[in-house]
């Protein structure tokens, strides 16, 4: 049976189930099974359905599935990737297309890792996952195009999250070195000039500028450690906030 959880998959054999008892206990979840090489492609599989959709999208996985057409592409994945599988003499476990709408049952504000990395502006695992299934099905001639839409498409967006990062950190070091005035004093600018112009544009965004500040930069505009995360989803609208960048 098929969880998506990530269990370790082992070769059934005389130490086997003892061996899995001991990583149970040590709380690594185990599936001992005579078809690993099934299990280890159903897996890929489900990382293939749900990873790219949620990068792109930056959302969890119970509300992509709630999105109109998303059944339909996840159907459209899974069966590319089984073509793959099949044609590579890989035989399947039963249940895929169960275990693929039970992970957003069971995992519906779950973010795919490869979402996270790219919000972090990290380079993400993607050309193991639908990439894998990209050069396999190039090599055994099954077209695999939505698997390769997804791809290219977490690729750009590796490549833009890396800019943007890159970029934040230039402009934050730039700020430091022109002796910008004390975040506070700045932000309560904004504040009354968005007070009287609630309607423009350049201050719909505010909130998150503010919240990103709080508690991560103090009142000299020292920049204390943080998460890239809040940076890359912040960052811009913070930056605007600065004089000379509205």
């Amino acid at each position: 049976e098929l969880h998506g959880r990530g269990e370790l998959v082992i070769d059934p054999s005389s130490g086997s189930g003892a061996l899995a008892e001991a990583l149970a206990e040590a709380g690594v979840p185990v599936e001992i099974s005579d078809n690993v090489r099934g299990a280890l492609w159903a897996k890929l599989i489900l990382n293939c359905a749900y990873n790219a959709l949620s990068a792109i999208t930056q959302l969890p996985y119970g509300r992509i599935v709630a999105g109109v057409g998303v059944a339909e592409v996840l159907r459209d994945i899974v069966a590319e990737c089984a073509a793959v599988a099949e044609s590579d003499g890989v035989r399947l476990p039963a249940g895929l297309d169960i275990a693929v709408r039970r992970i957003a049952e069971t995992m519906p504000t779950q973010y795919s890792s490869t979402a996270q990395d790219l919000a972090r502006g990290r380079a993400s695992e993607i050309d193991h996952l639908n990439g894998y299934i990209l050069q396999r099905g190039a090599l055994l001639g099954v077209a695999t195009p939505v698997n390769r839409v997804l791809h290219t498409l977490v690729r750009l967006l590796e490549r833009k999250h890396a800019e943007t990062a890159a970029w934040l950190g230039h402009v934050a070091v730039e700020i430091l070195d022109l002796g910008a005035p004390p975040l506070h004093h700045v932000l309560q600018h904004r504040r009354a000039a968005a007070a009287q112009k609630p309607h423009a544009r350049r201050h719909v965004r505010f909130d998150r500028a503010e919240a990103l500040a709080g508690g991560r930069i103090d009142e000299g505009l020292r920049l204390h450690p943080v998460d890239p995360l809040h940076l890359l989803t912040g960052g811009a609208a913070l930056l605007d906030q600065l004089p000379g960048h509205a």
